[in-house]
């Protein structure tokens, strides 16, 4: 078994191109640590070994692109056809592949913005209380 891998969700066609089917989770990332891609039974996990660098011509959403890893640059580089991704574009590409060097998996997770609650806004209670006071206490 490989040590160093690029795992995807999807197939590889017979070109040597990647056609990407979904991103990996969370979940996805604890079960490959603890085995191999190609032990899995239901989910497709393609894996792609690499050493020192790797190059992944990937097929995603009707567009070409290409994917080099740099292993001791720990780097990431996309291509697509010539043209220059936005940041989101480059997020999005990544958010579909896992990184698993020896028994760790590396994935990138965007989350979404959650709701979030000021200190501020939370009010202070009050506790009052009342009582007539009786001609004696006065």
């Amino acid at each position: 078994m490989e040590k160093n891998l690029i795992i995807f969700i999807g197939k590889q066609n017979n070109n040597q191109k990647v056609e990407i089917k979904s991103k990996p989770s969370f979940f996805d990332a604890l079960q490959l640590s603890t085995q191999s891609p190609h032990t899995t039974g239901d989910i497709p996990y393609q894996s792609i070994p690499f050493y020192k660098k790797a190059i992944i011509p990937i097929q995603i959403n009707n567009s070409n692109i290409q994917i080099s890893y740099h292993r001791h640059r720990h780097s990431l580089q996309i291509v697509k056809e010539d043209i220059d991704l936005t940041e989101k574009e480059v997020f999005e590409l990544l958010n579909h592949f896992a990184i698993k060097e020896d028994n760790k998996v590396s994935f990138l997770a965007v989350f979404p913005n959650s709701k979030r609650r000021l200190k501020g806004a939370r009010k202070a209670s009050i506790r009052a209380e009342s009582r007539e006071l009786k001609e004696e206490e006065r």
